[in-house]
């Protein structure tokens, strides 16, 4: 399949408002080379092997309908707080793809700059809106970040410098959709850390009820002795197909650490892309994902190790109930010439269900000699033996069944070391396992 077969309806989404020469020059410049891009790669297939597991004929179908969405307005502050957690820190929010500056709370910090990209002088964005080029951190071309790239309206830019004391931000993008209408929506965030700063960064997907096509990207650039903790929570309504793609290179020294829970969606599907480009680098990629009816959330983790003594570590689990799906791809590349390599990889997933399905691909590329690497991957269903002890302890069999899966899924939730994302991650959790309907209002 080509772009040429979705022209009209990619030229609906990636069209502006006025003339393309009014645009900041690091818009027009991503505008220009994601629609280059779009039109030489295309957009993803089935037979893409990092689309295994991702029925690409859905985003096509929507993409033959989708349209640019329009600002929804302001929301309450206080409704972000309930879907998206008041987590005490500076918070960015857009709306659509657009910035609300009613319901986002910034304080001053030193050393700390947070903003939307439409709000930053022209002259002060092109230093840190990173490469317009719709490549991911280790240039392997994606249709869908080249789309990004043509089609956001706007973003949100993290720059933390050493010196500063405390940096916690958290970035929410809310989706609203319309009832007859389709919205693409494009959120772009980038996240720069300066040598040796240290940083929190929690990025939040929320929606209301509703068709929608959320594409979303997040570059992350660490120089060296840098740290990152960076969480990602996704859930949006259960009308929306969500794509979202983090792409982090890692200098020298660096740390990333990382965790991605995975609860609403139709479709959802997050890739990780990651390039531990400086001796001595580190990555730690720690996941969760509960699809139920209907639902299919999909985890794709690509770590390259291209300098020496790096180290990477991926911790997946899955709990599938009724008749959803849970897709796991874990891939290791170690290029040639590089030493000490240390990389582990697990993925294990729960069945709930005997419909219940779940995918789990480790995939290690050894290019190299002096490496430990190891991998492992499980699915099976409830320990019927601790299920039997629980209830001879006289705890019910529905209530013994649950905390077993709180247990489970708590392994990846306490590895959070922001209490309040904690708290609020253990209430969504919860909340998603019980029939629910989001309204806006």
């Amino acid at each position: 399949m080509t772009v040429v077969e979705h022209g009209s309806s990619l030229d609906a989404l990636t069209a502006i408002d006025g003339d393309a020469d009014s645009l900041p020059t690091w818009r027009r410049a991503r505008r220009e080379q994601g629609l280059a891009a779009l039109a030489e790669a295309g957009l993803p297939q089935r037979r893409d092997e990092p689309w295994h597991y991702f029925p690409t004929a859905k985003l096509t179908d929507l993409l033959d309908g989708a349209v640019a969405p329009r600002s929804a307005g302001a929301l309450d502050p206080g409704q972000v707080d309930i879907m998206a957690g008041d987590l005490g820190c500076s918070r960015l929010v857009f709306v659509n793809g657009f910035h609300d500056v009613g319901a986002s709370r910034l304080s001053p910090s030193d050393g700390v700059t947070v903003s939307a990209l439409s709000a930053v002088a022209d002259s002060d964005s092109a230093d840190h809106t990173g490469p317009p080029s719709p490549s991911t951190a280790s240039g392997r071309t994606d249709g869908t970040v080249a789309l990004n790239a043509a089609a956001a309206v706007d973003g949100a830019m993290i720059s933390v410098s050493a010196e500063a004391t405390e940096a916690t931000i958290h970035v929410v993008h809310v989706a609203v959709p319309d009832a007859d209408k389709t919205y693409g929506i494009f959120p772009h965030t980038l996240i720069s850390l300066a040598p040796g700063a240290t940083a929190t960064v929690v990025e939040s997907f929320i929606g209301f009820r509703g068709p929608a096509l959320v594409d979303s990207v997040t570059t992350i650039d660490l120089a060296e002795g840098s740290r990152l903790a960076y969480h990602r929570l996704q859930s949006e309504g259960r009308s929306t197909v969500h794509l979202g793609r983090v792409d982090a290179v890692i200098g020298a020294g660096a740390d990333l650490t990382t965790t991605s829970v995975s609860l609403g969606a139709e479709l959802s599907r997050t890739a990780f892309d990651v390039t531990l480009a400086g001796d001595e680098s580190s990555v730690t990629l720690d996941g969760l994902y509960l699809p139920r009816s209907g639902q299919h959330l999909d985890h794709t983790l690509t770590v390259q190790h291209s300098a020496n003594r790096t180290t990477s570590e991926q911790r997946f689990k899955g709990v599938v109930d009724d008749d959803g799906r849970g897709s796991f791809t874990g891939h290791v590349i170690v290029d040639p010439d590089t030493a000490g390599t240390t990389a582990h990889q697990s993925n294990h997933n729960i069945l709930l269900s005997s419909r219940a399905e779940a995918d789990t691909r480790p995939w290690l590329e050894i290019l190299a000699d002096d490496v430990r690497c190891t991998h492992g991957a499980t699915v099976g269903r409830l320990d019927d033996e601790a299920v039997f002890y629980l209830r001879s302890r006289g705890i019910p069999e529905a209530t013994a069944r649950e905390m077993l899966i709180e247990g489970f899924a708590g392994e990846i939730i306490d590895g959070i070391d922001l209490e309040p994302l904690r708290d609020h991650l253990r209430s969504r959790i919860t909340s998603s396992r019980k029939p629910t309907a989001t309204t806006r209002g």
